[in-house]
């Protein structure tokens, strides 16, 4: 008897586990899929255009021939370091007055805006960025959209930094407090140094968010397509070209879309790869 519940209780085990792993290839299949289509066709799009494809601009719609995506990418990358600019300082003042000040009204008002905002559709921040700043200046702008993206990565980088901050052990405080250092001296030198990686770690993941949203700059961007007019005027980006190119009936643009994507992956797995490989432990 207790030998027929024990086989039973192994059959079970054993369907159970056959059927979560079955549940867990069923739902990578689909992301799998998608990321070999975006490697095969994007690196076909590249190898096409070659050089071209990183410092040309895109060909007429249906030319045999691709051009490149380089008003994407300066776009792209000057509306992220822009944006990082803004945001990051704002996010590690704001995490760090969070984990000292824990009882302050202000710390837990933004602690609990932080965790809304990351909840929030980012088309609705492309359009209140919009009203404020794209229509007063009369026209969308790299400004406007580094803007949009700033908000974006502000909550992602705060609670990330803030659980960072939050881990280091008590006897650490205490030692550091105790040797009579300015809470100043004491924060930015001992804390922020001793939570590097977790605060590191919360940088990339802005970055990436911020360099993959297409929504947050839809509005305020303006989508240039064949140039980039300063950070006051119409600029493109990759997210932006991927949306647009794709949409068209034509299949040069949608090889371009292809590459765009690819580059787009690739730019966000070597960040957080070149990060993992820069910070391998924490020294105090």
């Amino acid at each position: 008897m207790v030998l027929e519940h024990k086989k039973a209780r192994i059959i079970k085990d054993r369907v159970f586990t056959i059927i979560i792993i079955g549940l867990t290839i069923l739902s990578i299949l689909p992301l799998f899929h998608i990321t070999i289509e975006i490697c095969i066709r994007g690196l076909q799009a590249i190898m096409q255009s070659k050089l071209d494809f990183f410092f040309g601009v895109p060909s007429p719609p249906g030319s045999s021939q691709l051009g490149g995506i380089w008003p994407a990418i300066i776009g792209s990358f000057v509306t992220v370091l822009l944006a990082s600019l803004i945001g990051i300082p704002i996010s590690l003042l704001t995490s760090i007055y969070i984990i000292e000040y824990p009882k302050s009204v202000l710390s837990k008002i933004c602690d609990k805006l932080a965790l809304m905002l990351t909840e929030f559709p980012t088309i609705i921040i492309s359009l209140f960025i919009y009203i404020v700043v794209v229509v007063p200046m009369g026209t969308p702008s790299a400004f406007a959209a580094a803007l949009s993206l700033t908000i974006i990565m502000i909550p992602y980088i705060t609670i990330q930094a803030k659980e960072a901050l939050r881990s280091i052990p008590f006897t650490y405080r205490e030692a550091a407090y105790s040797l009579g250092l300015p809470r100043s001296k004491v924060i930015f030198t001992i804390f922020l140094g001793i939570a590097r990686r977790g605060i590191l770690t919360s940088i990339l993941i802005g970055v990436a968010r911020a360099l993959g949203d297409t929504a947050s700059i839809l509005f305020t961007a303006g989508a240039a397509t064949y140039s980039f007019y300063g950070l006051f005027g119409h600029a493109g980006a990759i997210p932006l070209l991927i949306f647009k190119f794709i949409q068209t009936s034509y299949e040069n643009w949608i090889q371009l879309a292809y590459g765009a994507a690819f580059i787009l992956t690739i730019s966000t797995m070597m960040i957080i790869l070149i990060l993992r490989l820069l910070i391998k432990e924490v020294k105090l």
